[in-house]
């Protein structure tokens, strides 16, 4: 394998190719901030406008500083201590890491504390991206409600108060109060669905903290138990086969020579002394040179 066909280690989420998620997600958010601009803040009245525009800043920027820092960071494993008793090998990355390290594959390297890959990121979370992820949750969850309540009263004005919200626009935007009410009720819809989406998220994060697992572990312990559902109930174990003796085994004196068919009990004779008429008498040496000698 050459080294232009090697496959690809992504060190961070900037690096190209760049993910479609990740292309739409930054058009939403520039989407979400004109939708802001244009229907809130250059409608309400002062001193509200400022105040929204204020807060409505500082929380964009976060969102963008930690977007920008969690996607920069490379979550890679240093590989500093390789000499691991309680770990697994790679055989991607052929080095023995510790029991929380994963290798990414859209990635292809070992990410430390492997939590998951996000797609709207493009990149990789594990322990040195974590805390700044998980604050780009609780960031965008403020934003999201705070969008939420503010589109949400003013669909609601545009119903009950129209003739303010018409003084309004037609002092500002110059667009018909329809068309107001569409594209309010539409981006109030949008943040919605943020807002439902984000703080799940946070919540589920936060019971992940609590169980002290990550989003890995969690659903690979979802997945080890649904497989022990899926698989046949185990059988009983057989006890195995021992055979019963008839008879008890004749112990054989030492120094006789067993006959070569095997002994048959008489009538009212018992095995020892049935097998005894069957052996044949051994003579020593020394007896018969006497008889030799004699003759």
């Amino acid at each position: 394998m050459t080294r232009s066909t090697l496959p690809l280690v992504r060190k961070n989420g900037f690096q190209w190719p760049w993910h479609p998620y990740q292309v739409i997600s930054w058009v939403l958010f520039v989407v979400i901030v004109a939708a802001g601009i244009a229907f809130v803040g250059m409608v309400v009245p002062r001193p509200y406008n400022i105040l929204f525009t204020v807060v409505t800043t500082l929380l964009e920027l976060s969102i963008v500083a930690l977007v920008v820092i969690t996607t920069a960071i490379n979550p890679a494993d240093d590989f500093e201590d390789t000499n691991i008793e309680k770990g697994h090998y790679c055989f991607v990355c052929r080095k023995r890491v510790k029991a929380s390290t994963e290798h990414c594959r859209p990635c292809n390297k070992c990410v430390a504390d492997f939590d998951h890959h996000c797609k709207w990121l493009n990149t990789c979370i594990g322990k040195k991206n974590y805390h700044y992820f998980f604050s780009l949750l609780v960031v965008l969850s403020v934003y999201s409600l705070l969008m939420v309540i503010i589109f949400f009263t003013l669909f609601l004005m545009s119903f009950i108060r129209k003739q303010v919200i018409q003084e309004m626009i037609s002092s500002s935007i110059h667009v018909s109060s329809l068309f107001y009410q569409i594209t309010v009720g539409l981006s109030l819809l949008a943040f919605c669905f943020l807002l439902y989406y984000t703080l799940e998220l946070l919540i589920f994060h936060i019971r992940l903290y609590f169980e002290g697992a990550t989003t890995y572990t969690h659903f690979l312990h979802i997945d080890q138990k649904e497989r022990q559902k899926s698989l046949p109930p185990a059988k009983p174990p057989v006890a195995p086969f021992i055979p019963k003796l008839t008879q008890p085994a004749v112990a054989i004196p030492a120094g006789t020579v067993p006959s070569s068919t095997p002994p048959v009990s008489a009538p009212g004779v018992s095995p020892a002394l049935s097998g005894s008429l069957t052996e044949t008498p051994s003579i020593s040496p020394q007896k018969t040179g006497d008889r030799k000698s004699v003759v």
